[in-house]
């Protein structure tokens, strides 16, 4: 093949993770009558957010089906939302969201939603956006075709083939950047046993993260045409992270635009 899959196996070594930040992830499951997505916000997938006053930090979800896209409502609790509409022959969905573009800047007394011109003595600024999506199954064998297409988030991993089939060899993930193939990616794959057991940290009152870097239980790069390709995934939750990095168009302003984009599922 003229552009060879890079694929790891499930005895790869671990990897130094590319993210220190707050992630942002989505899991979502039908109740009853209606559907609950949760918005993750931290270092605990697949736990919902945790910090308070973070509710207008990210734009409403929204579910998509083979009939097109939807707003989620918000349940008055914090990071929780809920989709009451009747899902008809919707064996699959997409729930997605974002956090909005903000500045964040390292200062003495921590990080603060401020560009390098608003912050005193900042030594590092990052513009980021964070963008989320999850895919639920109902365990199905085919899955509507729309799920491996992009839903149009600037920054995107999509997945080839069925993740949630018990029959499939590897797992095939496409990362994208406004709307095109992005080659050589990294992406994280870490499972949420995986997270609980290595996970202990906490945060001061000033907003500073008190915890050693995260490794990644997998890592790998996309080829060139951004796919990548790793071993069948066991059952569980699982979340995949990307990054996408470049130096801010104001350098006075602040140093990096910062794109991260998660996708998650349980199978």
């Amino acid at each position: 093949m003229k552009n060879q899959l890079i694929t790891i196996s499930l005895s790869t070594l671990l990897m130094t993770s590319i993210a220190s930040a707050h992630d942002v992830w989505l899991t979502a499951k039908p109740i009853s009558d209606r559907i609950i997505a949760e918005i993750g916000y931290g270092h605990d997938f697949p736990s919902k957010g945790r910090l308070p006053n973070r509710q207008d930090y990210f734009v409403l979800p929204q579910i998509t089906t083979e009939q097109g896209s939807e707003p989620l409502e918000s349940t008055g609790a914090d990071y929780v939302y809920e989709y009451k509409q009747n899902l008809k022959n919707a064996d699959n969905f997409i729930i997605s969201t974002n956090m909005k573009p903000m500045f964040w800047s390292r200062t003495k007394e921590g990080w603060r939603p401020l560009n390098k011109q608003q912050a005193e003595q900042a030594s590092y600024c990052q513009f980021s956006v964070k963008f989320a999506k999850t895919i639920v199954s109902d365990g199905n064998i085919k899955l509507d075709s729309y799920i491996f297409k992009p839903i149009g988030q600037e920054l995107e991993i999509v997945p080839i083939n069925n993740i949630f089939s018990k029959n499939e060899q590897v797992d095939l993930f496409q990362v994208f950047y406004r709307g095109k193939p992005l080659s050589y990616s990294q992406v994280e794959i870490d499972s949420a046993e995986y997270i609980k057991n290595s996970h202990n940290h906490s945060h001061t009152a000033n907003n500073e993260s008190k915890h050693p870097p995260h490794t990644a239980e997998y890592s790998v790069t996309s080829n060139n045409n951004g796919i990548i390709s790793v071993k069948h995934l066991p059952a569980g939750e699982w979340m995949l992270l990307t990054k996408y990095k470049q130096p801010f168009e104001n350098s006075e302003q602040c140093d990096e635009s910062v794109a991260v984009a998660t996708l998650s599922f349980k199978r």
